[in-house]
C-alpha cells in the first residue's frame, strides 16, 4: 500500500513488491480453510480476530491500515491478484 500510495501501481518497485506479497499471501492462507480476516485494534494487528506479535513493522503497518481508513481486510484463497490491484474503501 505503501509504494502505491507513493509511486502508483506501475512502477516497477510497487510491482516487486506485489509480486512478492503475493506469493507470501498465498503460502499464508491455510489450507482447507481458504480465508482469513487481517484486523487492526490499536497498534495491534489481529489474525482472525486474535492479537499477534508485533514488532515495529507490524505496528507501522497497522498504523498505515488505520491511516488508510481500514479496519480490517479479508484475505481469500480465490481472489486473483488483478483484484487487489484496484482496491475500493
Amino acid at each position: 500500500m505503501k509504494y502505491v500510495r507513493l509511486y502508483g501501481f506501475a512502477h516497477k518497485r510497487t510491482q516487486t513488491q506485489f509480486e512478492v506479497t503475493w506469493a507470501e499471501l498465498k503460502d499464508a492462507l491455510p489450507v482447507g480453510k481458504g480465508s482469513f480476516v487481517l484486523g487492526v485494534a490499536g497498534e495491534r494487528l489481529l489474525l482472525d480476530g486474535v492479537a499477534i506479535e508485533t514488532g515495529q513493522a507490524e505496528r507501522g503497518f497497522a498504523q498505515l491500515l488505520t491511516a488508510s481508513g481500514l479496519a480490517s481486510i479479508q484475505f481469500c484463497s480465490d481472489v486473483a491478484p488483478e483484484e487487489l490491484k484496484y482496491p475500493r474503501k
